[in-house]
């Protein structure tokens, strides 16, 4: 008898970690998605779909940019 309980704990435990994990996927997945979906960089308000996409970072190209001083910083 205490072999039986112990088999239908170890299942019920299994079965509830499996629903535990499948919404954790799910849920990371809808996340990832949602970030990496293009239609996110899309500046609200805009109707368009190409044009008013927020300003994707380039390397510097210039001394000024490059070389930057803080106010209020130790030189």
């Amino acid at each position: 008898m205490a072999g039986g309980v112990a088999i239908l704990l170890l299942v019920i435990i299994l079965i509830v970690g499996g629903v535990a994990a499948f919404f954790l996927a799910t849920t990371g997945s809808f996340l990832w998605w949602g970030k990496t979906d293009p239609r996110g960089d899309r500046i609200e308000g805009s109707d368009s779909d190409s044009a008013d996409q927020r300003p994707v970072h380039t390397r510097p190209t210039t001394p000024a940019q490059e070389h930057t001083d803080f106010v209020g910083t130790d030189d």
